[in-house]
């Protein structure tokens, strides 16, 4: 009897953990956010937000094109990152060229647990090139969607991105607007310039409207 007692108690205590379990999942659904210049700056001006390592960075732009203004920035911040650990960044920045960056920070923003099967992460990457023609830097949030537990797509949302090589020179400024329904609209300016085969000046400017269903 006693053994019964006791086995029907241990089903019960582990009925109730299950169900406790269950509760912690909790499914926000996509959160409508907006991003505009300021925003942008206010969030890379947050030193508490926690770092991403270069392996994890390395799953997130898994599927981020290769023609985006991020790519191919996860290799840069493995290697920045190696040097840091074995003690030779200094000497690194002692030996900077052009076109060589400088330092670079990735970070988590937050994550929206949207179902069982469909998980958002918003994070961010930020960097700047050594002082010298040619110069670039950038700011940039990003989403990287994972599906029934692979990542199946990685889209920038907002973002700043700045590159000169006197006397040509190109910015980029995206803002952003994320609605509940999962509608990324992202509203990007492009504005370019340089001097032409006659020597001329000239400047180019450019809108840009994007919508993608996350």
């Amino acid at each position: 009897m006693k053994i019964a007692l006791i086995i029907l108690a241990a089903i019960a205590i582990f009925s109730c953990s299950e169900k406790d379990n269950k509760k912690e999942i909790q499914y926000t659904g996509i959160q409508e956010m907006s991003i505009d210049s300021l925003g942008l700056e206010k969030i890379f001006a947050d030193s508490t937000l926690p770092v991403i390592s270069p392996a994890e960075m390395n799953s997130l732009v898994e599927k981020l094109p290769d023609t985006s203004l991020f790519a191919g920035l996860n290799l840069s911040y493995g290697k920045i990152d190696s040097l840091k650990k074995a003690g030779k960044y200094e000497d690194y920045l002692s030996k900077l060229d052009i076109g060589m960056i400088k330092d670079m920070r990735v970070f988590r923003l937050k994550t929206d647990t949207v179902s069982a099967d469909k998980i958002l992460t918003f994070w961010g990457v930020g960097y700047n090139s050594y002082e010298a023609c040619p110069y670039s830097n950038a700011k940039a949030i990003l989403v990287t969607i994972n599906e029934k537990g692979k990542n199946t797509a990685c889209q920038p949302v907002a973002y700043f991105y700045d590159w000169a090589d006197a006397p040509f020179y190109e910015n980029y400024m995206a803002t952003a607007k994320i609605s509940k329904a999962g509608q990324l609209e992202i509203i990007e300016e492009h504005i370019s310039g340089g001097v032409d085969d006659n020597d001329k000046e000239y400047t180019d400017s450019k809108m840009n409207k994007y919508k993608i269903a996350l």
